[in-house]
């Protein structure tokens, strides 16, 4: 019989690697975005306009900006900002002027009208 060899796994302790973050957290990572988003967006609408194209600068901006907002960093909060602001926008027009805040302060005029409706009955 032939002995075969086995080999032996020696397992070694990696030592992690020390990686340094800038940590721009909170506050300092939204401010940022937005004065990307501001900057992103004259440039995205001299873009719509040379170009001739006849596509609504909210859908661009909202398509760019959920494709950003999958990044890290800077990019990643520009991303964030110019979707959220740009889906709200296109929201806003499909919906048109529809006021939710219309549709329940009508209950309560309708309300009075009716009570000032009783007041002028008979049995007064």
């Amino acid at each position: 019989m032939v002995r075969r060899k086995t080999r032996r796994v020696v397992y070694r302790y990696v030592k992690p690697r020390r990686t340094s973050r800038r940590n721009t957290g909170g506050i300092t990572r939204d401010l940022i975005g937005m004065g990307g988003y501001v900057l992103a967006e004259g440039l995205i609408d001299n873009l719509l306009a040379k170009t001739n194209l006849n596509l609504p600068s909210n859908v661009v901006e909202t398509g760019l900006g959920y494709y950003l907002k999958g990044r890290k960093g800077t990019l990643g909060a520009i991303g964030k900002v110019m979707f959220y602001i740009n889906a709200y926008q296109l929201v806003k027009q499909m919906l048109g002027n529809i006021n939710i805040g219309n549709i329940f302060s009508n209950l309560t005029t309708q309300q009075t009208q009716q009570n000032n409706n009783n007041s002028n009955s008979v049995w007064d």
